[in-house]
C-alpha cells in the first residue's frame, strides 16, 4: 500500500496517546494531528499547547484541517515559543495545496502579499525574531514552487533555506521539514534532503513570539490555502534516517485507543448496575472479553 493510502485510512483516533517508549517520541514538544473533525479545539496530545481555531471559515475536510485564505485563518497554539530559541529543534507537517502564496517581487502575477503560505511560525506582531517554513511561487513562474525555512534571531540575522522544485502545489499530500542542528539549518521534502546554508547568528528569542498552524501572526497574508494533516514539534535535529521513517509511517508513534469486546453465553443474563465500572461486568460467570 502506498504512502498516501496507508496515512489516509491509518489516521489515528480522537484519544490516541503518545507512546513515550518509543524512539521517535524522544524529543517531542508538539503534535497536532487534526483529527477531532469539528469545533474550535485542536489537541496537543503532547499535553503542551493545545491549538484553538481562529477563523469560522475553516473546517475540516475528510479527517484533517482545511485552511481557507483568510487573514484570521490559524491555529493559535501558544503565546511564547515552543522550539524558537532551542540550539536545535525539528518542525515536520504533511499538508497539500494548490496555489501557494507569491512574494512581492515585480513582475509576480497576481500577488500582493510579501509572504508565502505558512505551513507553521513563531512570531509576534512586530520585532525581529521569527521561526516558519511556508511555500510561495516564484517571481514571474506559476509553477515552480520554493519550500522556504526561515530564521531571524533577536539581532536580525536572518536565514533563510530554499529549495525550488515544480509541484509541491499539485494539490497532493508532501511532507515538510524544517531542521536547526546548531548553527546547519536544513530542509527535507517527502523523506528527501533538500538545501542546507550556516546561519551565524544567535539562538537567543524573545518570548513575545506567537506560535501558530497556517499563518504568520506578523503577515496573516501568509495563511495556508489546502489542508494540514499534522504538525509535530521537536527540541532536538532529526536525522535523515528519522525523516525518513516518519515519512513512511507518520503515526508509528502513536498509540490508539484499546477497544474490549464482550462475550455472553447464551440466554438472559442480568448485567450489574449499567452506572458502576465495567469491571464490575467482568466478575459475572461466563462472560470473557478480550482487548485489541
Amino acid at each position: 500500500m502506498g504512502v498516501y493510502l496507508k496515512r489516509y485510512y491509518d489516521k489515528p483516533p480522537v484519544g490516541s496517546q503518545i507512546d513515550w517508549s518509543h524512539p521517535l517520541a524522544k524529543g517531542l514538544v508538539g503534535c497536532w494531528l487534526m483529527n477531532e473533525g469539528g469545533g474550535r479545539l485542536v489537541k496537543d496530545i503532547v499535553g503542551r499547547n493545545n491549538g484553538s481555531i481562529n477563523a469560522a471559515t475553516m473546517s475540516y475536510k475528510r479527517g484533517n484541517l482545511n485552511f481557507t485564505e483568510n487573514a484570521t485563518g490559524y491555529v493559535r497554539c501558544k503565546t511564547g515559543n515552543i522550539v524558537g530559541g532551542n540550539t536545535n529543534f525539528t518542525i515536520i507537517s504533511s499538508a497539500r495545496t494548490s496555489a501557494p502564496g507569491h512574494d512581492a517581487s515585480p513582475g509576480n502575477p497576481g500577488a500582493a502579499a510579501n509572504g508565502g503560505n505558512a505551513v507553521y511560525s513563531e512570531r509576534a506582531s512586530t520585532g525581529n525574531d521569527i521561526v516558519k517554513i511556508d511555500l510561495f511561487t516564484l517571481t514571474g513562474d506559476g509553477t515552480n514552487v520554493s519550500l522556504e525555512f526561515t530564521y531571524r534571531d533577536d539581532a536580525g540575522t536572518l536565514l533563510q533555506i530554499r529549495a525550488i522544485k515544480k509541484g509541491w502545489n499539485d494539490g497532493k499530500w508532501h511532507t515538510y521539514v524544517a531542521v536547526k542542528r546548531a548553527g546547519t539549518h536544513l530542509v527535507y521534502a517527502d523523506g528527501k534532503f533538500e538545501s542546507s546554508g550556516s546561519y551565524a547568528g544567535t539562538a537567543t528569542f524573545t518570548n513575545a513570539n506567537v506560535s501558530i498552524i497556517g499563518n504568520d501572526f506578523a503577515d496573516t497574508a501568509s495563511s495556508w490555502v489546502g489542508d494540514i494533516e499534522y504538525v509535530y514539534l521537536y527540541n532536538r535535529a532529526l536525522s535523515l534516517s528519522e525523516i525518513q521513517q516518519l515519512y513512511q509511517a507518520p503515526y508509528q508513534f502513536i498509540s490508539v485507543p484499546k477497544r474490549r469486546i464482550y462475550f455472553l453465553p447464551a440466554g438472559a443474563v442480568s448485567l450489574p448496575n449499567p452506572r458502576r465500572s465495567i469491571t464490575g461486568v467482568n466478575r459475572i460467570k461466563g462472560i470473557k472479553s478480550i482487548t485489541f
